[in-house]
């Protein structure tokens, strides 16, 4: 029995050792963050960044963004784990992995891009400039970043001339750039853009937190999916 009360005290000491090494390691970590806030700002807000303003985007046209990527911007403080359709990563989150990571890796990274969209990303950068360096950073293609290169590169037009079904077919391509890349895969970027309607028609109703797909998704288009986006079974009845 002392035996067993030895071992336990010295699993808990063990325990409580990691528990203080990752916590100490994590609070470096946001330290260094908010340390290199006002440089990275500095930066992702220059015009070598800012090709567009946000404010070049309609009222709509930045409605339908949010309601797709982040139902809950302006209500949460950069994480968001409870709006229906949200999924796991938030536009703050999003900026975070471009402008805090070298590389991201899941995992370990996952916890640190959240906690620097909490704690740094949220009081430090307001959501104008938040939206403003998601959408000239978003990814489409190589040598495509931003929007204002989607809307040249796929319709040669500025985002302000888009049709909302050419505009929308861009959204479509934000959760899974090559598998709803409206020239390679323009069937399943048509089907992404009529269930992104009804969402906004009101007509779709998200199922719950994962449900960013609106849908059960081939498995050719799970293929091209982020991991860990799309769980079938919400689908069921």
């Amino acid at each position: 029995f002392i035996i067993g009360v030895k071992y336990m005290k010295k699993t808990l000491f063990s325990f409580l050792i990691i528990i203080f090494v990752v916590c100490s390691y994590y609070f470096i970590e946001l330290l260094v963050a908010k340390n290199n806030t006002p440089q990275l700002l500095q930066k992702y807000l220059s015009d070598e960044i800012i090709k567009q303003d946000i404010s070049e985007f309609s009222k709509r046209q930045v409605e339908i963004l949010l309601k797709v990527q982040d139902p809950g911007f302006y209500n949460h403080k950069g994480v968001d784990f409870k709006t229906p359709g949200n999924g796991l990563t938030t536009i703050s989150q999003s900026i975070v992995k471009k402008m805090y990571f070298k590389s991201f890796k899941p995992g370990i990274g996952k916890i640190k891009q959240t906690l620097i969209a909490r704690f740094v990303v949220h009081p430090m950068i307001s959501k104008k400039d938040q939206l403003n360096i998601f959408v000239n950073t978003i990814w489409f293609e190589k040598n495509c970043v931003g929007f204002k290169s989607a809307a040249k590169l796929y319709y040669d037009k500025h985002i302000s001339n888009l049709s909302d079904d050419e505009y929308i077919s861009l959204v479509a391509m934000l959760s899974a750039p090559r598998g709803f890349n409206v020239r390679t895969n323009k069937k399943s970027n048509n089907e992404r853009v009529r269930r992104i309607k009804l969402l906004i028609a009101g007509k779709y109703k998200p199922k719950g937190l994962m449900d960013q797909y609106y849908g059960k998704l081939s498995k050719d288009e799970q293929e091209n999916i982020a991991p860990a986006s799309y769980f079938e079974t919400i689908y069921k009845e």
